[in-house]
């Protein structure tokens, strides 16, 4: 049924319904409210089912105030507001795995692609040579050292010289680095 609320006693909670037959207004209770997100005004239309209690009187029951929000539905909308909030962060954590593992695979293929310009460079000198860069290389890595002044050896300025890009210690490019300071 519909009505337009013609009395509300706010300090009581109830009020009374005016049908637009003109028949006898309908008593409401606020608990007959109580899923809305605002309390009744004079005035308001109210959308409700009709029911006779025991004494025979009319009531209005699971009612509800045209064009105001019920808070059932505001609980329902906050939840498919949180249920969407998930799947976007569910979403962007994917993204980010996937970004994540597509870095670290293009990182290791990288550092693969090294070993095996590495391993190349081996296979072209002989046995012997091999068995010396083996244990140079256990001993000494390429950190992007250039000069004759940053080396510490000779032992590890030839590893330099034969296995480490740009280095500048064979100034008369004779095979032998660092003759001044390491290698005379």
């Amino acid at each position: 049924m519909k009505g337009k609320l013609k009395h509300w006693n706010e300090e009581k909670g109830f009020g009374f319904i005016c049908l637009n037959d003109k028949s006898k207004d309908i008593f409401i209770h606020i608990s007959a409210l109580s899923k809305m997100s605002r309390r009744p005004a004079v005035g308001d239309i109210i959308l409700f089912e009709k029911n006779v209690d025991n004494n025979g009187k009319e009531r209005a029951i699971n009612a509800q105030i045209l064009g105001v929000f019920s808070t059932s539905l505001r609980i329902k909308n906050k939840k498919e507001k949180a249920n969407s909030n998930l799947l976007l962060k569910v979403f962007l954590g994917g993204v980010l795995v996937i970004i994540g593992f597509g870095a670290s695979k293009s990182y290791f293929k990288q550092d693969q692609q090294a070993v095996v310009s590495n391993m190349s460079m081996v296979s072209n000198v002989t046995a012997s040579e091999k068995s010396r860069k083996i244990i140079n290389r256990s001993k000494f890595i390429c950190q992007g050292l250039e000069h004759c002044s940053q080396m510490s050896s000779c032992a590890e300025a030839k590893f330099y010289l034969r296995n480490c890009p740009n280095t500048k210690m064979d100034g008369d490019n004779d095979g032998v680095p660092c003759e001044t300071q390491w290698c005379n």
